[in-house]
């Protein structure tokens, strides 16, 4: 059995989760910390596979059944991520199923995003707008209250439609040493599921 506590996922995050010197410092971004299950690093399956690696974290983080079960039996997570990765491309342009080269488009990532209490959907954000901002604050209060928000990482149209498509998602969860609810600027920690660790602040 890992040293995840089983449903703390996201809390897990905020300290280390596999065996370490304890009278070492706490992981900052240059040391980061994997989250493992089962002694497994968790990372999504392939390339096009961000989105269902952070949907199947986002899920086991809220469900401590299925946390449990993917900590039991670690072997089975790939399978789990490529199971969300087929429902997310399902219907996602009317009944047409979306193109597995293009990972999971964000209406659908919002349909099957799955967190006790809390519905989520797809907005765009631009971050140079009042607006864009309010979006933002909004996240940052939803980590804060011990809520992950699923977030995709894109340029702006000025850069070219190419750069302005969103192209990767991380899941944005409350920082490392911050407990629900606190008020400590304007930060939160994202799980970066190429490689599963935390990663940079917003």
């Amino acid at each position: 059995m890992s040293r995840l506590h089983v449903g703390r996922i996201v809390a897990a995050l905020q300290r280390p989760v596999t065996s370490r010197d304890p009278v070492r410092a706490a992981p900052s971004l240059i040391d980061p910390v994997p989250v493992t299950l089962g002694g497994r690093v968790v990372t999504q399956v392939d390339g096009t596979t961000c989105g269902a690696a952070v949907l199947l974290m986002l899920r086991a983080s809220g469900d401590p059944q299925l946390a449990a079960e993917l900590d039991d039996q670690p072997e089975r997570i790939a399978e789990r991520q490529l199971d969300v990765f087929d429902r997310v491309r399902s219907r996602a342009v009317g009944p047409l199923r979306w193109p597995r080269r293009f990972g999971s488009p964000p209406w659908t990532l919002a349909r099957e995003a799955v967190f006790p209490g809390v519905t989520y959907r797809s907005i765009a954000v631009d971050d140079r707008t009042s607006q864009g901002r309010e979006i933002l604050h909004a996240v940052w209060h939803a980590t804060m209250a011990g809520l992950p928000v699923p977030l995709y990482t894109g340029g702006n149209i000025g850069q070219g439609i190419a750069r302005a498509v969103p192209r990767h998602v991380v899941l944005a969860v409350l920082p490392p040493g911050q407990h629900a609810s606190g008020n400590f600027g304007f930060t939160s920690r994202q799980l970066e599921p190429s490689t599963m660790f935390p990663s940079t602040a917003l």
